[in-house]
């Protein structure tokens, strides 16, 4: 869910301002979902949080694939 997207976003040190800045959203936007206190947001928005979630796992796992191999 978006929530669940935003805090593990968060959890690799990017900030609110440069995740909204990523989506299209002001800072104060983001924090209000990431903290729970929006629900939703729109379609757009929702993907594109969803997709950048994504995009850091894949980053994360190729560079853990990239020290192995080293």
């Amino acid at each position: 869910d978006i929530k669940s997207s935003l805090q593990e976003i968060s959890a690799t040190g990017i900030s609110d301002a440069e995740i909204g800045a990523v989506i299209g959203a002001p800072q104060s936007i983001v924090t209000r979902l990431r903290n729970g206190v929006h629900k939703t947001t729109s379609w757009e928005r929702g993907q594109a949080i969803v997709a950048l979630a994504e995009k850091m796992r894949n980053a994360a796992k190729t560079a853990a694939i990239s020290q192995s191999a080293a």
